[in-house]
């Protein structure tokens, strides 16, 4: 494996070198400013730092979404620090990546056997102020495997970060994609989910919580390529202060997927005078043997919530918990994070 990802990292060094960074005429909503992608060289893969994986899982070459990206090449050329988890059978419990990630890229090739059930939890801590990280993530889920992937973004406040996401399911594999971002002031993830089999199924459901000054771009690609593929991607915002958000969905459908069931919806709840989250979704359809929607929605909280709930006694602190609690809903149950459910802003669930 060690010898297929070195080929890929100087081609991706190659391609990086002469990319300039993306401006607002290649679609960019993210104020780039200042951003300095760390200049660490690349160094040979570290011995031990992927666990085994099978043949097909190495990876060939760049994916074609990524060729073109000026931050996934960077994480592929100059990453430092790589992790792998691969599901095989049915594991009791999550396979747990917890990264104190430093200044740099890392790396993550993540693998469900076929028929396989189970989950992963990846965590993002660390960083200092005024740092970049870049990271590209990987998972392939092969034929009927059942997989959850959490990925908890809680990096320093004052840091910017750039995350590539890509996941692919084979014929009749379930995956269920439940990135949640609390951290980083300046940040953007890129997430391309595959259909790649017949009657594949993906869903996101994402959480954001933003405060102070804090800016999310997030760009949510679903291709679906063969037929009967499902897919539903929803993220929830819940934006304080002044911080902004974009939501920027595509749901790409060729004319080979037919009888697709493909949905996306933004749904955004705003805290503070100055936050804001603009929509952006879209559809890219090939053939018209398909059921597929989207839909966003922006809102404020009610005052008249807010004051029924201090007429019985609660703090406004609490009040306006409870309601990002009820906001946030379903998306909640079922992470069993504590940590994570603590840095949105809302009490964790008690364990029976």
């Amino acid at each position: 494996m060690t010898a297929r990802i070195e080929t890929q990292r100087r081609e991706a060094e190659e391609l990086f070198l002469k990319l300039p960074l993306p401006g607002a005429s290649d679609g960019n909503f993210l104020p780039l400013e200042g951003v300095r992608l760390p200049e660490r060289k690349p160094q040979a893969v570290p011995a031990g730092c992927f666990s085994p994986l099978s043949e097909d899982d190495e990876a060939p070459g760049i994916p074609d979404e990524w060729r073109s990206d000026k931050f996934a090449l960077h994480a592929l050329a100059r990453w430092s620090l790589g992790a792998s988890a691969r599901i095989t059978g049915t594991p009791a419990r999550p396979l747990r990546v917890e990264r104190a990630v430093e200044a740099g890229a890392f790396r993550s090739i993540h693998s469900a056997d076929a028929g396989s059930t189970g989950a992963i939890v990846e965590e993002l801590t660390g960083l200092g102020e005024g740092e970049t990280v870049t990271g590209v993530m990987e998972l392939h889920a092969k034929e009927d495997a059942r997989v959850t992937y959490v990925l908890f973004q809680n990096l320093h406040r004052e840091s910017d970060f750039f995350l590539r996401v890509r996941i692919v399911a084979e014929a009749g594999a379930e995956v269920t994609f439940l990135p949640v971002f609390t951290g980083g002031g300046r940040g953007q993830l890129r997430l391309d989910t595959w259909c790649r089999g017949n009657g594949s199924h993906v869903k996101v459901r994402g959480l954001a919580r933003g405060r102070g000054r804090q800016q999310f771009d997030f760009w949510l690609n679903t291709h679906h390529t063969e037929p009967r593929g499902r897919s539903q991607t929803e993220f929830r915002f819940v934006m304080d202060d002044a911080s902004k958000a974009v939501f920027n969905g595509l749901v790409e459908i060729t004319a080979r997927a037919q009888d697709t069931d493909a949905g996306q919806r933004c749904r955004a709840l705003l805290l503070g005078p100055q936050a804001s989250v603009r929509a952006v979704p879209k559809l890219l359809i090939a053939t018209d043997q398909v059921k597929c929607g989207h839909g966003a929605s922006v809102s404020t909280v009610n005052p008249e919530q807010i004051h029924y709930l201090q007429s019985r006694g609660i703090s406004r602190a609490r009040a306006e918990e409870m309601i990002v609690a009820g906001f946030m809903g379903e998306f909640l149950s079922g992470l069993g994070e504590p940590r994570m459910a603590e840095a949105l802003g809302v009490e964790p669930e008690e364990e029976p």
